[in-house]
């Protein structure tokens, strides 16, 4: 079985993992035999998979020094860089909110159920229901290896990719060079599901160019399907499918076969779109309306998700960051030089500035076929495609960049050809993995992992050191009795270490606003929030302190105070945090 064969069988089994677990979910099945045999023959399957891929020891011997060096670099980086950052609790903001918290939310009911307060909820869920594994066996470090391990077969992919079109050496290169990216390395320690989507959109561009290279149908077939696998995981797999449709129809229209394209065109979305299908229904059931929360806004009292407010995200880059349309027209250079972790007017993520300096070399590859041509719009096309729809976050671009790095890699074998930029492709690459290794270097300064990994720090004391919001998390779920119910303002909405009830208010506070306006006195507004069964409070003092002072006149800002001081009471606060519960009689002491 070919390299690719075997890479795309391993992501069928993913997904058919995925697609049980969402069945026994519906059936609230979601424990014990049921839940962990089936996915534990699949792991099976899987090493069969994979260890077929490795070379037997005739084989071995073919390899050389480079091809070594290269491999047992790769390995360094994954065993000795990622695996240890990837070896604590969960922090990360996105996994604590819903990558996380959606799947211990259902072990908890034991089956998957419809919870309105979290739109994040109504999301393609294939790689979160993987999670659901580890976190029923109280591992959800192994959430992390999970995402990990899409990395891997990512730069497997990518490999696979480059050596069919230049050799082994520059497929290893190829590998080295994804999983070192920053952005990647970042990725691959976190319960985010970005490297599952790029996974299967890789998977299914390489199994489109085959079908383009040989015509063979099962290729196109496995596109689709492997397109449609990456719906199922985040919406941004809508994009892959869409550009590859149109990649289908111009590809048979250049041969004069427009009818046949036509039609393969209309199959392959067709057949993605099958293979997403069981999301669209569960969508109907829940909100009457498949798409959502994609499109649609507040339906049957659920709300649609945060994707920025009334402004576009081009609009946002003038009005909220100040820039002009110089700024905006090198966005697609910006990236690499000015991307920062944790700031969307920054692209929430880090490439490396190196590549922009490979860019050129790809004016040097002579005779390009058209798969070449095919790459470069894809990347482009799904870059725009982001751009213009959501706030550009470089991890939502990832499959885009997979396929850039296929790119790039040949352009850097060009470089190598020639005397006069061998030397300065060479300086170059060695400077973007000096890059990368300071990189990782300032990530193992900031979580600091070795010290849980050896014991030297608990579980508790880490995530007391890493999250700020976390004092109050431990404090409330030894002390809050087990019938609280708690709502959530402007804290970030970290559900995931909680063991009470709890529940999102929206990020805008216009929930709070239509209360204070609703009730007009102290007294009301607290017996509002008790109807709807809130028992305590948790929140951000700063930013609540800043929402009530920009949203109220002195009326309103008086309501506030009189309800704080005679209807609540502060029962913990530490670290920009409060815990406040909520007088059911009498004002509060």
């Amino acid at each position: 079985m070919l390299l690719f064969d075997r890479i795309f069988a391993t992501g069928l089994v993913l997904w058919l993992v995925s697609m049980y677990i969402f069945l026994i979910g519906q059936m609230g099945l979601l424990r014990g035999v049921l839940l962990l045999v089936p996915p534990a023959m699949a792991l099976v399957a899987i090493a069969v998979l994979l260890c077929g891929t490795i070379p037997s020891s005739r084989y071995r011997k073919r390899y050389s020094a480079k091809e070594i060096a290269l491999f047992v670099t790769i390995l360094v980086v994954v065993l000795f860089f990622i695996v240890p950052l990837a070896s604590t609790p969960p922090v990360s903001r996105d996994a604590l909110i819903h990558h996380l918290a959606v799947p211990k939310l259902y072990l908890k009911a034991g089956g998957i159920y419809e919870i309105p307060f979290m739109p994040f909820s109504y999301l393609p869920m294939n790689l979160d229901y993987l999670y659901l594994i580890p976190l029923y066996l109280d591992k959800d470090i192994v959430a992390k290896y999970i995402h990990l391990g899409f990395a891997l077969l990512t730069a497997v992919l990518i490999y696979d990719c480059v050596k069919e079109r230049s050799s082994r050496v520059y497929g290893l290169l190829s590998a080295l060079v994804f999983v070192s990216t920053p952005v990647v390395v970042k990725l691959s320690t976190s319960a985010y599901v970005d490297l599952g989507v790029t996974f299967y959109s890789t998977l299914s561009v390489v199994a489109l160019l085959k079908w383009m290279d040989g015509g063979r149908k099962r290729y196109l077939v496995f596109s689709a399907l492997a397109g449609g696998f990456a719906m199922g995981v985040k919406y941004n797999g809508v994009i892959t499918v869409f550009i590859l449709s149109v990649f289908v129809l111009w590809h048979s229209a250049r041969r004069g076969r427009q009818l046949e394209g036509l039609r393969d065109s209309v199959l392959y979305a067709g057949l993605s779109s099958l293979v997403f299908l069981p999301y669209l229904i569960r969508n109907y059931l829940w909100v009457e309306n498949p798409f959502y929360p994609l499109i649609g806004g507040m339906i049957k009292g659920v709300k649609g998700l945060h994707l920025g407010g009334v402004l576009s995200p081009v609009e946002k880059r003038y009005v909220l960051y100040g820039e002009d349309t110089l700024d905006v027209l090198l966005v697609p250079l910006r990236i690499f030089f000015e991307g920062r972790d944790a700031s969307l007017q920054y692209f929430d993520g880090v490439l490396n500035p190196v590549f922009v300096a490979f860019i050129p070399m790809l004016f040097l590859i002579r005779g390009k076929e058209r798969w070449f041509h095919y790459l470069v719009c894809f990347a482009i096309l799904y870059f725009y495609m982001v751009f213009f729809t959501a706030d550009l976050a470089i991890r939502y671009i990832l499959p885009a960049f997979a396929v850039f790095v296929v790119l790039i890699v040949l352009a850097i074998r060009e470089g190598m050809k020639r005397r006069y930029t061998g030397y300065v492709t060479v300086a170059l690459l060695a400077v973007m993995f000096v890059f990368n290794l300071s990189y990782v270097y300032g990530l193992y300064s900031k979580y600091r992992p070795l010290g849980f990994i050896t014991g030297r720090e608990t579980r508790d004391t880490y995530l007391l050191r890493v999250l700020p919001d976390y004092e109050i998390t431990l404090w409330a779920n030894r002390n809050l009795p087990e019938t609280a119910r708690v709502i959530f303002f402007f804290t970030g909405d970290r559900g995931y270490y909680w063991q009470r009830d709890y529940y999102y208010g929206d990020r805008l506070g216009m929930d709070l606003i239509g209360l204070v306006r609703e009730t007009r006195s102290a007294e009301r507004l607290k017996e509002r929030l008790l109807e709807k069964g809130f028992t305590h409070m948790f929140i951000n003092n700063r930013l609540f302190e800043k929402f009530i002072h920009d949203n109220f006149d002195a009326r309103g800002i008086a309501i506030f105070s009189e309800f704080f001081t005679n209807h609540t009471r502060m029962l913990y606060t530490a670290r920009g945090f409060s815990l406040y519960e909520i007088v059911m009689a009498g004002p509060a002491r």
